[in-house]
C-alpha cells in the first residue's frame, strides 16, 4: 500500500503527541503532583525571567549589608570593653573609699593617742612642778605665811583698793584663807618674769579663742604662783568653756581656781572675778 508523504508525517506527529501525553501523565501520576501545584510551578517558571534584575538588586543589598557589617561588629566588640571599664572604675572607687575610711580611723586613733600623751605630760608637769622649781615652792609657802599675818582690817583695806566695787561684797563673804591669799597677792611686788609670761599666755588664749568675742578683759595680773583675772562676760556661758580649755594647755600650772560673778542687769553683762592658785595653796 502506498502512502503519501503527508500522510506519513501526520501519522508520526500524532504518535509523537500521544507518546508525549502518555509520558507526562505517567510522570505526574508517579509524583502525585496536584494540578494546582503544576499550575503554580508553571507560573513560577514564567516569573524566572526578571529574576536576574532582582538578583542584582539583592546582590547590591548584600554588598551594602557586608559594607555596614564591620561597624556593627565593632560596636558589638566595643560594648564589652566599656562595660569592663565601668566595672573597673567602680572597683577602684570602692577601694579608694575603703582606704579613706581606714585613714580616717587611723587619724582618729592618732589624735586620741596624742590627747592621752598631752594629758600625761600635763599630769607629770603638775606632779613634779614644785620639785623641779624650788622658787615656785618657796613663793607658795611665802604666800601662805604672808596670808596668816594679815589682820581683817588689812584684808578689808586691800580688797577695797584692788577689787572692783560691785564684787567686793562677794569676796568679803568668802573663806578667810582665800581673802588672805588675795591680800598677799596684792601686797607683793610685780613679777616681771614668770608673772609677765603667764599674763601673756592667758591674755593671748582668751583673745584668740572662738568665744573670745564674748569676753571683755578688764585685768589679767600674775605673780608667781597665782593669777587674778577680771573680765566682763558679754555673752552668757562664754567664760567657763575658755577656762576649761586653758586647763588643757601645756603652760597651765594651776591646780585650783575660784570664780565669782555678779550680773549687771542694766548693762546685760556679767562681771567675773577668777583667782588661779598653784599647788600647796589651801584655803
Amino acid at each position: 500500500m502506498h502512502f503519501s508523504k503527508l500522510t506519513i508525517i501526520i501519522t508520526l506527529a500524532w504518535l509523537a503527541g500521544i507518546t508525549t501525553e502518555f509520558v507526562r501523565q505517567s510522570f505526574f501520576s508517579q509524583k502525585n503532583f496536584n494540578p494546582n501545584v503544576q499550575h503554580s510551578i508553571s507560573r513560577l517558571s514564567s516569573l524566572t525571567e526578571p529574576l536576574p534584575k532582582a538578583n542584582n538588586s539583592n546582590h547590591s543589598l548584600n554588598q551594602n549589608f557586608v559594607a555596614t557589617a564591620p561597624a556593627t561588629s565593632s560596636e558589638t566588640q566595643q560594648t564589652p570593653s566599656i562595660t569592663e571599664t565601668a566595672h573597673q572604675l567602680r572597683l577602684q572607687n570602692a577601694q579608694l573609699q575603703q582606704q579613706v575610711k581606714q585613714l580616717q580611723q587611723e587619724k582618729a586613733q592618732l589624735q586620741q593617742e596624742k590627747s592621752e600623751l598631752l594629758s600625761e605630760k600635763r599630769r607629770l608637769q603638775q606632779q613634779n612642778q614644785l620639785g623641779q622649781n624650788p622658787k615656785l615652792q618657796l613663793n607658795a609657802q611665802a604666800s601662805q605665811q604672808l596670808g596668816e599675818q594679815f589682820t581683817p582690817e588689812v584684808v578689808e583695806r586691800v580688797i577695797k583698793k584692788h577689787i572692783p566695787q560691785n564684787i567686793q561684797s562677794m569676796i568679803q563673804r568668802q573663806s578667810p584663807s582665800l581673802k588672805q591669799f588675795i591680800t598677799g597677792f596684792h601686797q607683793r611686788q610685780k613679777d616681771y618674769e614668770w608673772g609677765y609670761n603667764m599674763q601673756m599666755q592667758i591674755t593671748d588664749f582668751i583673745t584668740t579663742h572662738d568665744l573670745g568675742v564674748g569676753i571683755e578683759i578688764s585685768r589679767v595680773q600674775c605673780k608667781q604662783p597665782h593669777c587674778e583675772i577680771i573680765i566682763n562676760e558679754l555673752f552668757e556661758s562664754s567664760w567657763r568653756p575658755i577656762v576649761d580649755e586653758m586647763r588643757d594647755q601645756v603652760w597651765w600650772q594651776f591646780t585650783r581656781t575660784r570664780t565669782l560673778a555678779n550680773r549687771n542687769i542694766s548693762a546685760g553683762n556679767r562681771l567675773v572675778y577668777t583667782f588661779l592658785m598653784a599647788e600647796n595653796t589651801s584655803e
